[in-house]
């Protein structure tokens, strides 16, 4: 299943590593720090692609890594300083490699970039089962002459949230897009209302250390949590079927007395001169509404309240059904606008210098576009695929339901013909006796 995690740190002097040493590392390449003379080769990686996304007014050293990473190096000038911001994110295996780079260059523009950070971005596929990706990001706001004042307002612990949940909405959206079921939520398990252990990451060395046979306390921790989780599951299947045979046998006694009270009361119908069917289908509806009908005139307009709560039903659920339509073509609109977008933003991060004024133009327009079909996409209700899953489900429930109780008024409707004919004929028989009387007081005379 799709699992989440984004964790955060500081990449400062005082800790030891620099971010050239940091960015090395990540990118898996030889780089050289030039501010200790010293270099730093991870070229023998081979499960790491990379690359630098910056804002398009960023200076062209931004985009060679090696010199964005000396550039920091030099600004910063305190012993202690902060040199970069890390994020670690998980990749769902759910999706392929394509798709999980699109997400993540989406996320990494949306969170960071537009707010005016240079990002190195890589991605590690040397263990199939824990893809993940390294985001390094800088501290300082970049323009055309190069880095300015450190941003601290970067540092707010709300902003962290907003990139948490950030992520999990943008590998939402794409399993959605790609057809997939699962989901990730960036909230705590107390948070989701769920009763269960947390799990805790292994990382890279505690794998190594499992996989060698050498017990860890992580691992030890999440075997303990896998068994109790196991063992969770047993007992709930078994309360459940204890539950579930209970309340058959609930149902059971009910659906009897409810049977024998209905034929009774059917076949007092039947010798009011209502047909078997019509009969049935009044002392359930009885049932249904707890007590009987006095006269045949309530039980016609209890059967016309009915119809109209039905039609009133079945307009509401037509009006759902378009405006679930609606939030439906939002969100093609909206991945299609993502898309178109990012593929325009890529090319103008990359030569940005070389653009023409059209492409540049082309580059605003499909920026514009986007955030319209972003602004649609919420106005409708769309831009929670959850919440819009429910509301579908709920929807086809409710139209199951409104079929089977248009099915139960059929006989309903017999009866209300019946009722009426019956009425009809009543009055026939009244204006006869009338009749009778007259010509009986002609006689007399």
């Amino acid at each position: 299943m799709a699992i989440y995690h984004l964790s955060a740190q500081i990449i400062s002097r005082s800790a030891g590593p620099s971010s050239v040493a940091a960015a090395a590392y990540r990118a898996g390449e030889r780089l050289e720090d030039e501010r200790t003379g010293l270099a730093h080769d991870y070229g023998r990686r081979q499960d790491i692609e990379g690359w630098v996304q910056a804002p398009p007014d960023a200076p062209d050293w931004a985009y060679d890594r090696q010199a964005l990473w000396n550039q920091v190096e030099a600004t910063e000038r305190r012993r202690d300083a902060q040199l970069a911001r890390e994020l670690n994110v998980a990749l769902p295996v759910e999706l392929d490699r394509e798709q999980q780079q699109a997400a993540l260059w989406d996320y990494v523009q949306a969170h960071f970039v537009d707010r005016g950070m240079i990002a190195d971005v890589n991605l590690h596929h040397g263990d199939p089962e824990n893809p993940h990706a390294h985001i390094l990001l800088t501290m300082r706001e970049v323009g055309p002459d190069g880095f300015g004042p450190k941003a601290r307002e970067w540092n707010d612990r709300a902003l962290l949230g907003e990139w948490r949940a950030g992520w999990a909405d943008r590998i939402n959206d794409t399993l959605e897009q790609a057809g997939r079921d699962e989901r990730i939520d960036h909230r705590s398990l107390g948070d989701q209302g769920l009763d269960r252990l947390p799990t805790i990451h292994e990382g890279p060395n505690v794998r190594e250390m499992e996989a060698r046979g050498i017990a860890t306390e992580r691992g030890d921790w999440n075997r303990a949590v896998a068994e109790y989780e196991r063992l969770g599951a047993e007992l709930a299947t078994v309360g459940a079927a204890r539950e579930a045979a209970t309340t058959a046998r609930s149902q059971e006694r009910a659906r009897s007395h409810a049977e024998r009270a209905i034929g009774e009361r059917a076949a007092d119908w039947e010798r009011g001169g209502f047909s078997p069917a019509a009969s049935r289908a009044l002392a359930g509806f009885e049932h249904e509404r707890g007590h009987p009908f006095h006269t045949r005139d309530e039980a016609r307009d209890a059967i016309d309240h009915h119809a109209a709560r039905l039609n009133s039903q079945g307009q509401r659920l037509f009006d759902e059904h378009q405006a679930l339509d609606r939030a439906a073509q939002a969100r093609r609109d909206y991945a299609e606008a993502t898309a178109r977008a990012a593929r325009q933003e890529g090319r103008s991060a990359a030569l940005h210098r070389l653009l023409s004024p059209q492409a540049r133009e082309d580059y605003r327009w499909a920026r514009d576009h986007l955030a319209m079909a972003a602004h649609h996409l919420r106005a409708s209700g769309g831009d929670d695929p959850a919440t819009l899953a429910r509301r579908e489900a709920t929807l086809t429930r409710s139209r199951e339901d409104q079929a089977r109780d248009r099915a139960a008024f059929a006989p309903l409707e017999q009866a209300r013909g019946e009722i009426a004919r019956a009425e009809a004929a009543e009055r026939r028989a009244a204006r006869e006796r009338a009749g009778d009387r007259d010509r009986g007081d002609d006689w007399g005379r």
